[in-house]
């Protein structure tokens, strides 16, 4: 194992970066027990590289060889886009996604796809092929550690999560992927241009529990090894140093808020060079209570995921808190009441897409009084939560949402029906807004 040996860490500051230690961080997993010892690197250095075997060396350099086919061939991307009713489903949608400098392909193989026409062109079908080949390598490599991680005696909150994904009921057939629970995790088959700006691609924590990123067609990815989240500290080029058959994993928000394990922070230079990369997300289902951990109250991943969005990157801190300076409350509480109205809309969306069709009912339809139906339903009892906040609701009926009046609930949220806030602002002596006002 390899430590930070300066004091700020690696790329302190006034110090010079040690190429031999990061160099020598390399994991074969073709060992048997790499995942151990993966997971052993994640809670002393933040991040693990890894050597993946050739198989899966193979996978990712066809998949980006499908990327630049399909990417340059017209029809295939017209057939891939993401309809326009799910271009705010940031947590569902599959498809091909086209802004001004980037382009990216993006897999939520747990989800269903939906395209506006059928996908017949032979790129389309070869990156969807290639792309699901490698999520699915992906997705098995980051269980493992995860695995690894809960096994740890003082990770019980990441292993009570774990547990309750192993609950979560299995993807559609129609899904790619048929392992049950984590359902929003996902790959993006990212093309940069050379003309992408190092500000669209600024330092971030990713949201989830870990991350793996092959070494792309060009070296771009940099981060930082101390948790100043500064301008000032030194950017390491990771992927200068990797070789081909390399990738780089590391831990997210989710992950450090159950086992604070540092959320390793990041960005994309591309030095005016065409990239393509492929950074896998292993994240949890929206449902799945994350458990209370010091400093921050249980709530459920989408509440905790509507947070970190509405934050800025300033405002967001390596250890899963989010910290909000006095000034900008009143903006940030205006962030997070957009953010939950565009997580209620994505869910009637979506429940919409699901919902199967049902013949029109008539009069001789109606059960007696007192009987429960769509023409009379049922009132449910707001305190079926585990506390006042309704935490422990696995739905998003009544007992645990974001606040009265809408699509996620009554009985404990962050607004009531006409948006204005309730509950105090700011955790006793802190500036960091308390979880359980979502």
């Amino acid at each position: 194992m390899c430590r930070a040996s300066s004091r700020g860490g690696w790329g302190a500051p006034g110090t010079e970066m040690n190429c031999a230690d990061l160099s020598s961080i390399i994991l074969d997993t073709t060992r048997s027990d790499w995942a151990s010892v993966a997971a052993q690197l994640l809670v002393e250095n933040s991040y693990a590289r890894l050597r993946l075997p050739k198989e899966v060396v193979r996978q990712v350099r066809d998949m980006y060889a499908a990327a630049r086919a399909a990417f340059n061939c017209s029809p295939a991307r017209r057939q891939l886009r993401v309809p326009e009713s799910m271009i705010d489903d940031l947590d569902g949608r599959n498809g091909y996604v086209e802004q001004p400098r980037r382009e990216w392909l993006e897999l939520h193989c747990s989800i269903p796809a939906e395209y506006e026409e059928p996908v017949t062109e032979h790129e389309a079908l070869c990156v969807l092929d290639s792309a699901s080949r490698v999520t699915k390598t992906c997705r098995a490599m980051c269980q493992r550690v995860l695995c690894e991680l809960a096994g740890r005696e003082t990770f019980a909150a990441l292993r009570e999560l774990c547990a309750e994904e192993e609950q979560e009921e299995s993807p559609p057939p129609e899904a790619l992927e048929n392992a049950r629970g984590f359902s929003e995790s996902m790959l993006r088959l990212y093309r940069y241009s050379g003309s992408f700006w190092l500000r669209e691609g600024g330092g971030h924590h990713d949201m989830g529990l870990l991350t793996i990123i092959p070494k792309g067609t060009s070296p771009g990815l940099q981060i930082q090894l101390e948790q100043s989240n500064s301008w000032r500290a030194r950017w390491i080029g990771v992927e200068e140093l990797m070789a081909d058959d390399e990738a780089i994993l590391f831990g997210g928000m989710t992950l450090a808020r159950l086992t604070n394990i540092p959320a390793l922070f990041h960005r994309v230079d591309v030095h005016g060079r065409s990239r393509i990369s492929a950074p896998y997300f292993h994240r949890p289902s929206p449902r799945v209570l994350i458990p209370a951990t010091p400093g921050h109250r249980a709530e459920l991943v989408v509440n905790f995921n509507a947070r970190t969005r509405a934050a800025h990157d300033d405002e967001l801190r390596s250890t899963g808190a989010i910290v909000v300076a006095p000034c900008d409350e009143r903006d940030y509480e205006r962030r997070l009441d957009c953010e939950i109205r565009y997580v209620d809309r994505r869910k009637r969306n979506r429940d919409h897409r699901e919902r199967p069709y049902e013949r029109p009912h008539d009069h001789r339809d109606r059960p007696p009084p007192g009987r429960c139906s769509r023409f009379s339903p049922r009132v449910t009892d707001c305190s079926a939560g585990r506390d006042g906040d309704g935490n422990d609701n696995r739905g998003f009926g009544n007992g645990g949402g974001y606040g009265n009046g809408g699509d996620y609930g009554n009985g404990g949220g962050y607004s009531n029906s006409n948006g204005n806030s309730n509950g105090n602002g700011c955790a006793p002596g802190t500036n960091e807004l308390s979880p359980h006002r979502m």
